[in-house]
């Protein structure tokens, strides 16, 4: 595993008029070119998949579900649309890990029926918290193991039984936050959100790679310019104007206040 981390980290990035040329002849069916198109970013695959690293695959799984997912995005990239192919291969390579990660976890399959039962029971015992100070779990007849599972298990989604009783796939989340760090993460989200409301989307690209949102590593300003085509010197002249466009932006600059 480690030579191969070496041996990707050697390989050259395209500058972005190679990888329009070798991306071209990959679409006309040239095998040789999409096999470069896919080799020359394989370090980025590698970059997403540590960033799913403790969730139930080793990390050599996760390299090798994001490298399939990288060969279907060459499968289907198409490069007169002006994207570089790692913006448009990440979604598929995140797919990938995602689906394996899905498939390799445990699953708890609780009926809706008996998430209703729960929900209800969770706000009973809140509202007698509330009123008495405490309260006595021998008056709620539920299954308590189920409710604490419940509590700290994410649902996922909806899916049928094979006597097609709804149920709802629940999995384990052992990095479930409490209750109030859940808010200051959703809060924290929506003020991100604000302060990158008035930047385009290629500013906001290129702060993300700049910081390391998303899954990837902080890239250098060299590294955003290759994989988006631009100079170094572009990049930071980008990154600087995004960062004054958020400063002047009084309801942006009051919310970054609470984080700096």
């Amino acid at each position: 595993m480690d030579k191969y981390l070496k041996d990707v980290g050697k390989t050259e990035l395209f500058t972005a008029e190679e990888e329009r040329k070798i991306a071209r002849k990959a679409v006309r069916g040239n095998k040789r070119a999409k096999d470069e198109l896919i080799i020359r970013n394989l370090r980025y695959v590698i970059d997403v998949a540590k960033g799913y690293q403790g969730q139930g695959l080793p990390l050599e799984e996760l390299i090798a579900e994001g490298n399939y997912g990288i060969c279907k995005a060459a499968e289907r990239f198409d490069p007169e649309k002006g994207m570089k192919f790692i913006t448009y291969a990440v979604w598929w390579i995140r797919q990938s890990i995602l689906q394996a990660l899905s498939e390799n976890t445990r699953v708890v399959r609780i009926p809706i029926n008996k998430i209703n039962e729960i929900q209800k029971t969770r706000k009973l015992m809140e509202q007698d918290m509330q009123e008495k100070g405490d309260l006595s779990p021998s008056e709620y007849e539920v299954d308590h193991e189920i409710l604490e599972m419940y509590s700290a298990f994410p649902v996922r989604l909806d899916s049928e039984t094979s006597t097609d009783q709804p149920m709802i796939e629940l999995f384990p989340n052992k990095d479930a936050l409490p209750p109030d760090n859940r808010f200051e993460a959703e809060s924290l989200r929506i003020d991100l959100e604000t302060i990158l409301d008035n930047l385009n989307d290629r500013e906001i690209e290129i702060l993300k790679y700049y910081h390391g949102v998303d899954e990837f590593r902080p890239f250098t300003l060299e590294e955003i310019g290759n994989i988006l085509g631009l100079t170094r010197e572009r990049i930071r002249q980008i990154k600087k104007k995004s960062l004054k466009k958020i400063r002047r932006n009084p309801r942006a600059r009051n919310l970054l206040d609470k984080y700096l």
